[in-house]
């Protein structure tokens, strides 16, 4: 009645197996969707934090100049290894010798300046690692942190300058922020000038300063936990299974004009990324689909999207395989 039943099982059997077959490399040649978190346009938004208390930033300033930044950097390349022992173990007997790159850092630093750090787009968005001038100023910030925590008790209105000077270093890393390295050390500098402006406010009885760096603190420290952290995990991750269950978000993001700039440039870092490796769960589709979004990318109207596009796009193997 049913003919030869083994060669109607095969037969059934070689169905389901071309059907699944089929639907397997139709889901491996389309891209991943984005998740909830991805779709969410409140994850991309404009990062914002108010304007600080004078506490924090003193008397105005007319801003900073590249040249001043250039030289402030240039003196701190020169003198690495002593600024880093100072940074380190520095005492109180050191401050004369270090006064020259304090005066600079406070004659680079400036609470009106913006697009000061545009200069250096091209060595910091990159793959490259490390990024000299970007080490300078983290080593410039944390000499002065330092300087300024040494002469807190003996000399507290150079201690308060030097925190201010620290502080509009890390606010203008924050407002000009091309990458999520240069936004990370602009937090972690106002985080610590403000802790340091906190102990001298507490030590001369300033409560009113005090609540209002405190005030500005709690709203640092909710931008961090809230928008950064999340973002930043998503994005810059190397680990595989981040990758795959984020390649919709990066996609996405990468694309998306209206997004914070930041996040958009290392969305577009991470599909240069992607190109290589999506993850265990990750598609063909997500690699072809970040190639063609790069492509496009590269002609982007701002400067530093397409900046960001060219370099993913130009990403080699042996690059990405000593990523870390």
């Amino acid at each position: 009645m049913y003919g030869n039943l083994p060669g109607w099982i095969i037969s059934v059997l070689i169905v389901i197996a071309t059907v699944a077959g089929l639907a397997w490399i139709e889901r491996r040649s389309r891209p991943t969707p984005p998740d909830d978190f991805g779709q969410n346009p409140a994850h991309v938004a404009p990062l914002e934090l108010p304007e600080p208390p004078p506490a924090a930033v003193g008397s105005p300033s007319p801003g900073a100049s590249p040249e001043a930044l250039q030289s402030m950097i240039q003196q701190v390349q020169r003198r690495r290894d002593a600024l880093e022992a100072f940074a380190k173990a520095g005492t109180i007997t050191d401050l004369p010798g270090i006064e020259p790159i304090l005066q600079a850092l406070t004659s680079a630093a400036s609470a009106d300046a913006n697009g000061i750090f545009l200069p250096f787009a091209q060595e910091w968005i990159s793959y490259d690692e490390p990024k000299p001038t970007l080490e300078a100023l983290e080593l410039a910030g944390n000499v002065a942190v330092r300087a300024a925590l040494l002469s807190r008790h003996s000399d507290p209105d150079f201690a308060a300058s030097t925190f201010r000077a620290t502080f509009r270093l890390g606010q203008q890393l924050f407002r000009d922020r091309l990458t999520c390295q240069q936004l990370e050390l602009g937090l972690r500098f106002m985080a610590e000038s403000v802790a340091g402006l906190k102990r001298l406010a507490q030590d001369s009885g300033d409560a009113a300063a005090l609540d209002q760096l405190a005030s500005f603190d709690a709203q640092r420290l909710a931008l961090v936990r809230n928008r950064v952290v999340p973002m930043a995990s998503r994005i810059r991750t190397l680990d595989g299974r981040m990758v795959s269950a984020n390649a919709g978000n990066v996609l996405r993001w990468a694309r998306d004009r209206s997004a914070e700039r930041v996040w958009r440039i290392e969305s577009i870092l991470a599909l240069g990324r992607l190109r290589y490796f999506a993850g265990p769960t990750g598609t063909l589709g997500d690699q072809r689909q970040a190639n063609r979004t790069l492509d496009a990318l590269e002609n982007d109207p701002d400067p530093l999207i397409a900046l960001a596009a060219r370099r993913a796009r130009s990403l080699t193997i042996d690059q990405y395989r000593r990523l870390r």
